[in-house]
């Protein structure tokens, strides 16, 4: 698989925080429920796992080249309580079955351009975390 692939934008946003994004308004404005992938219709759904297939993408990339970013302890941390049990559950599944799916891929990561790409990542991914937490952490109005 080649590096050159591996798109960045992609990265912008993990797929929990897509679906905190996706969630109607009224379900956001604070009524405290934790977010349920029943708020999301079905070309939603099947949008959060092709972007749970990217994320594992990259963590599979990242890994092989000695710095897994450890996504599902991280994300997990982050939106406990704030994301329904049954969704975290049926997503982080998702991402280990696309995880091993990617075990066997093969990277080259001595290039200069595929250290730039790991900073790309490890930058777009602390970003989105970053995101996520102030979507499940923001304060009330």
């Amino acid at each position: 698989m080649l590096l050159r692939r591996l798109p960045v934008a992609p990265f912008a946003a993990l797929p929990l925080a897509l679906l905190l994004s996706l969630a109607p308004p009224a379900a956001r404005a604070g009524d405290h429920a934790p977010y349920s992938l029943d708020m999301l219709t079905a070309e939603q759904k099947a949008l959060l796992l092709q972007r749970v297939d990217r994320y594992a993408l990259v963590e599979s990339f990242l890994a092989a080249c000695g710095r897994p970013p450890e996504l599902e302890r991280r994300v997990r941390a982050i939106v406990r309580g704030c994301v329904e049990r049954r969704a975290i559950e049926l997503v982080a599944s998702h991402f280990r079955r696309s995880l091993a799916a990617r075990a066997a891929a093969r990277w080259n990561c001595e290039s200069e351009d595929t250290r730039r790409r790991i900073r790309l990542s490890e930058e777009a991914l602390k970003q989105a975390l970053a995101d996520l937490k102030r979507a499940c952490h923001a304060p009330e109005s």
